[in-house]
């Protein structure tokens, strides 16, 4: 994940870690920690990530991106 300065966030069951140079793990919350995705955007993230509904919102030094769940 390389240097991380965002604090990670949490809904539901899942946990998201965002690494500065783009790398973000969903990990499920539990007695063991499990990783369940891992992505890369082409960009770099200081900025939390915030849950809005079904929507995750990731502000990086280029864009704001925002990323929806399918009904």
């Amino acid at each position: 994940m390389g240097n991380a300065f965002a604090s990670p966030s949490a809904a539901k069951d899942r946990i998201i870690f965002t690494g500065q140079q783009g790398t973000f793990y969903v990990l499920q919350n539990g007695p063991v920690f499990k990783i369940l995705a891992k992505n890369k955007l082409d960009d770099n993230f200081n900025a939390s990530p915030v849950i809005v509904g079904r929507q995750l919102l990731l502000r990086g030094f280029k864009s704001l991106y925002c990323i929806e769940e399918k009904p």
